[in-house]
């Protein structure tokens, strides 16, 4: 005989829901106009450079009155995302906004997880907003760790799933794939 506790359980953990048309055309164009001042994109710190794993360009983006609205519909999406999926106690988001441009010179994120030490800790759902259309480019399918597919998704797309979930951004070999990367943060889990 099992020792049972009373804790609730859940029905729906999903490795990662996608809502499509979560922005307009015209917001995913508007959004677009912040891809300035682009830097290479590191691995797991401030320095950490390595082409072999990560090959992109990325800018973060903070909360101002400009980017205002995209931080306020993210929120709306992933509080309700996790609402009806994860139940993960979360307080908001920590950190700014990543634009991330994957471009045709093979650009790709190899097998990664959004969350670690320090302020990675607290990282509980990662959100990946697509502004571009899959036609656009060839290459950059999304695939997850557990799942023996990979995809691609439309722009307007908004992915979300738990931080600690593996995944990767496959080589760009025509195109350029832009996308938001965020991430909503919480208490460390425990």
């Amino acid at each position: 005989m099992k020792n049972k506790f009373p804790i609730p359980t859940l029905n729906n953990f999903d490795i990662f829901a996608f809502y499509e048309n979560a922005f307009s055309s015209l917001e995913c164009e508007t959004v677009k106009k912040l891809f300035t001042e682009m830097d290479s994109g590191k691995v797991g710190g401030e320095n950490n450079l390595d082409e072999k794993i990560r090959k992109s360009k990325v800018r973060f983006v903070e909360r101002d009155e400009e980017t205002d609205w995209i931080f306020d519909k993210l929120t709306g999406f992933a509080f309700n995302c996790n609402l009806a999926r994860w139940h993960f106690q979360l307080a908001g988001f920590y950190e700014g906004l990543q634009l991330t441009e994957y471009s045709e010179d093979g650009s790709h994120y190899d097998w990664h997880m959004d969350n670690g030490t320090g302020d990675m800790s607290i990282r509980k759902l990662s959100l990946i907003l697509l502004l571009d259309d899959a036609a656009d480019y060839e290459g950059g399918e999304l695939g997850f760790i557990g799942l023996n597919e990979k995809r691609k998704f439309n722009a307007g797309t908004l992915i979300v799933f738990p931080s600690y979930v593996g995944h990767k951004v496959y080589p760009v070999t025509k195109g350029t794939r832009r996308t938001v990367v965020a991430w909503i943060s919480g208490d460390p889990y425990k």
